[in-house]
């Protein structure tokens, strides 16, 4: 009760003016509804789920790595709240419509479907990308672009052959580069798993029938998020013997329906959640693709506040530097907020020079530093 009584007295101060007593209110009411909301971010690996499921009272809401076994790029935003009302717990699912998987494709594929050897369907595609970029209005540009992927449907047999052709050829450009240990070529091969996965269970019977629905109870999808065990032996498989009929016999459904969700949001009975009256939204792993950047930058948007987790080495490492200028560049500097995470660097928290080195990065960078860091 105290805290419902400490936000029915915000905003009653004689000394503050009119306007920031309204934003006050503003605020408060937010809080009341569960609409003041913060966006949770970090690079990849960084604990950043791990977080997000501690507000929750450590209910594992938000899949984890899973030692290395997570994915950078499944772009699915993450969301939990208290009830507002009643104590009765559900989940929506917001699931991805045919056109943003067929974005996410492309963005994915769009090279390599356009110079498939001695296809009419990719000089097609050459043609009218490149009329899509000369195009004088942004109706003509619409009109390309919808005619372009009209294309590479996977509905169709024509576009679904087409993209496993791509798939085929970036699979083997991925063996023979010399670089594919490096963080960028890992980055292509996380988003080919999307793409085999999009095209092997797409038509799914079982898939269909449950986008059907939106609201779940937590018990019924708690696997929807969860990263398979074994998860790269069984990819590498995939990889070598590339076929669609193999990906669903390596994966179930329910392993991969990451790849078609969205958007989740879990309202669930948190003493933690309660006490702060807000919502904590998982994002995204900026970087790891386009689709994942603009999904999270999105969210950061529309949130009220965004909680950057460092990782606590010895500086910020320059993916996090990365991150923290464009924030500064899409005008969010303002509303960020930092945290250290100690539990993979606990000798971070005793070692002032660490700190020191991180808050002056921090204001090199544009913000504000804060001892209470």
């Amino acid at each position: 009760m105290v805290e419902k009584f400490l936000l029915s007295e915000t905003g009653n101060f004689p000394s503050i003016s009119e306007e920031v007593s309204n934003q006050i209110n503003v605020t408060r009411e937010r809080c009341y509804e569960g609409l003041f909301s913060i966006a949770l971010i970090a690079p990849f690996q960084s604990g950043k789920s791990t977080t997000l499921n501690a507000f929750a009272d450590g209910r594992e809401v938000s899949p984890r790595g899973l030692g290395g076994g997570g994915i950078k790029t499944s772009a699915c935003l993450v969301k939990v709240q208290n009830p507002h009302k009643s104590r009765e717990e559900s989940v929506k699912i917001t699931w991805r419509t045919k056109q943003d998987l067929l974005e996410r494709l492309d963005e994915i594929l769009e090279t390599t479907a356009r110079s498939i050897p001695n296809s009419e369907i990719s000089r097609r595609l050459r043609e009218i990308s490149n009329k899509e970029a000369e195009a004088e209005t942004e109706e003509e540009a619409k009109q390309y672009r919808e005619e372009y992927l009209s294309i590479i449907d996977f509905t169709k047999p024509e576009g679904k052959t087409l993209l496993e052709q791509a798939v085929r050829k970036e699979l083997e450009e991925y063996e023979n580069n010399p670089a594919k240990g490096s963080e960028g070529v890992q980055n292509q091969l996380d988003m080919l798993r999307f793409a085999m996965i999009v095209l092997a269970y797409y038509n799914d019977p079982m898939l269909k029938e449950l986008k059907n629905k939106t609201n779940f109870e937590p018990k019924d999808i708690e696997n929807y998020l969860k990263f398979p065990d074994n998860f790269e032996r069984r990819w590498n498989k995939c990889f070598k013997n590339y076929s669609l009929n193999l990906t669903k016999k390596e994966f179930t459904l329910e392993e991969v329906m990451y790849a078609f969700i969205e958007e989740v949001t879990y309202i669930v009975n948190s003493e933690n959640l309660k006490k702060l009256g807000v919502k904590i939204i998982d994002c995204p792993g900026i970087f790891a693709s386009k689709y994942d950047t603009l999904t999270a930058l999105q969210a950061m948007q529309e949130a009220s506040a965004i909680l950057f987790l460092i990782s606590g080495n010895k500086q910020l490492s320059q993916s996090e530097i990365k991150v923290l200028s464009m924030l500064r560049e899409v005008g969010y500097g303002n509303k960020v907020f930092f945290s250290i995470n100690y539990r993979n660097n606990p000798k971070t928290k005793t070692n002032k020079a660490v700190i020191d080195t991180i808050l002056e990065q921090l204001q090199q960078l544009g913000f504000k530093g804060d001892s209470q860091l």
